[in-house]
């Protein structure tokens, strides 16, 4: 809670109350002032409701009262409803990283 340039809110709806949260950290980069998606949780009852788009809308806006040039995040290659927002909000893969699991 404590840390410079990070970010922690509890996602509140009107009537559907605590939705989930988003957590994300701002630093400085080489190519200027960087937001990082550290986590955004939508619970599993509240998913489908347009909230996981709402808070992603809501990012952009805070991160740009905030001087933010770019706006960065991880997601897993099996989380196919993340990956589909994230996409769908305009975000570019930049990086893959992949493995292969060996017995031996």
């Amino acid at each position: 809670m404590n840390t410079l340039g990070a970010y922690l809110y509890n996602l509140v709806h009107p009537e559907d109350g605590n939705v989930g949260f988003i957590w994300f950290n701002i630093t400085e980069k080489r190519r200027g002032k960087e937001a990082f998606l550290l986590d955004i949780v939508v619970e599993e009852v509240h998913r489908g409701k347009g909230y996981g788009t709402q808070t992603m809308e809501a990012l952009e806006q805070k991160a740009v009262s905030l001087g933010v040039d770019r706006i960065g995040l991880h997601v897993f290659g099996h989380n196919v409803r993340a990956s589909s927002l994230y996409r769908k909000m305009g975000y570019e893969v930049t990086d893959l990283t992949m493995y292969k699991e060996i017995k031996g």
